[in-house]
């Protein structure tokens, strides 16, 4: 199956601006599209590849919550943690899944659709929590998904390495119902896939100017997260530097002591 763009001499309204899928028959001669590549950590789609998507940008994503593998484990007292999800998009964050009691290897098998404001620009983030009875829940680590790289209509299952995590993967599956790229080579869901899972994860520490140029440059993002060097990263909250001072009582009599004068 093939796809071309859509024709601007098209009088039926209905169908303008939508691609057009066409068949090729076994006697015809296919034509050759050229690979997708990676470069760096950058994963650039075939050449041949045609974006498309709304006139306002706006598009409809099936996310499908699949399980997770070997996540962290943060509760001490039961040697395992209660895992979810949530999902950040520019313009929201709710909670995607239920939360499933001490298990690091839960299977939600849920499916949200998701509206989004600008499909061609935005990262999808996929916060995976430890949910606590007293207190701030427990972050498992974090994932960011490029919108513009899925395909058109089509469903890609994905295995996704956590970032700020030591361990930890969950299996995930969208489908960009409206929007997306066209005209790919046979070959771009299996690239795409091999891709996302040797995609190196990123930790809380880790000084991102040293690193490679990450793949998410210039694109939009919740407002809990910032880019760095195209790498994603969580912003410090005012309860993270509270924890930092908990966490080096010993420094406390120092800081008290330099103000004496």
């Amino acid at each position: 199956m093939e796809t071309i763009p859509p024709s601007k001499n098209n009088n039926n309204k209905s169908n303008l601006d939508k691609p057009i899928f066409i068949k090729t028959l076994p006697h015809e001669n296919k034509p050759i599209l050229r690979p997708n590549k990676i470069i760096g950590n950058k994963f650039i789609p075939s050449e041949d590849s045609i974006f498309f998507s709304e006139p306002n940008g706006k598009g409809k994503l099936k996310v499908r919550l699949i399980s997770a593998q070997n996540l962290m484990i943060e509760d001490v007292c039961t040697n395992s943690s209660d895992p979810y999800i949530k999902l950040k998009s520019s313009n929201e964050s709710f909670q995607a899944t239920k939360v499933i009691d001490r298990n690091l290897n839960p299977i939600w098998d849920e499916t949200v659709f998701i509206d989004i404001e600008n499909v061609n620009n935005e990262i999808l983030i996929f916060d995976v929590f430890d949910h606590d009875l007293v207190g701030s829940d427990d972050l498992l680590g974090f994932v960011g998904i490029d919108l513009s790289l899925l395909p058109y209509g089509v469903e890609i299952e994905t295995i996704e390495n956590l970032s700020y995590a030591k361990h930890g993967t969950i299996k995930i599956a969208l489908t960009a119902i409206d929007f997306g790229l066209t005209n790919l080579p046979s070959s771009y869901k299996k690239d795409y896939s091999n891709w996302r899972i040797n995609l190196k994860t990123l930790q809380k520490n880790d000084l991102t100017q040293k690193m490679k140029e990450g793949p998410y440059n210039g694109k939009i993002i919740h407002q809990d997260f910032k880019i760095c060097n195209g790498h994603l990263k969580r912003k410090e909250t005012k309860g993270d530097v509270a924890l930092k001072i908990v966490s080096y009582p010993v420094l406390l009599p120092l800081i008290a002591f330099s103000d004496i004068k």
